[in-house]
């Protein structure tokens, strides 16, 4: 399964890095999500909702605000094995940011690939990342004006 959602921000790279390099404030500006919990060094426990429904994961955190780059390791739950990268390039707008999911869904042999796709991918995974662009969008645009 993958995905991609992207957006063009009118702030430059760092400055939306720097907005959501760390994941613990995610909750204070994305309302769609529940908690983001350190568990352990980089390892965070995260939730949100997709809609009504409750979704949650645990997955390994580094950033790289050189680059910039933010990259996620799920490593329990159905969607242990994704990785997440968010990346931030020029656009004409000011700058890209696409967050790209990848999982080699293992479970449930029979449908996996139909699940991957429709279910993990299309309706929960580029869903809520499209939320959280959209909102990381505002936050930064608001915050620059």
């Amino acid at each position: 399964m993958h995905t991609e959602a992207e957006i063009d921000i009118a702030a430059p790279a760092r400055t939306i890095y720097d907005a959501v390099a760390d994941v613990e404030r995610w909750p204070a500006f994305l309302p769609h999500y529940r908690y983001v919990r350190r568990s352990a060094d980089d390892v965070y426990a995260m939730a949100a909702r997709r809609g009504w429904i409750p979704v949650r994961w645990v997955a390994r955190v580094e950033g790289d605000r050189a680059e910039p780059a933010l990259c996620f390791h799920h490593v329990s739950g159905w969607t242990r094995g994704m990785k997440v990268r968010w990346s931030f390039s020029p656009s004409p707008y000011g700058t890209r940011v696409c967050i790209t999911h990848d999982l080699d869904f293992r479970a449930l042999p029979v449908a996996r690939e139909w699940i991957a796709r429709r279910v993990i991918g299309a309706f929960f995974v580029d869903a809520i990342a499209r939320r959280t662009l959209g909102c990381v969008k505002q936050l930064v645009e608001s915050e620059a004006l």
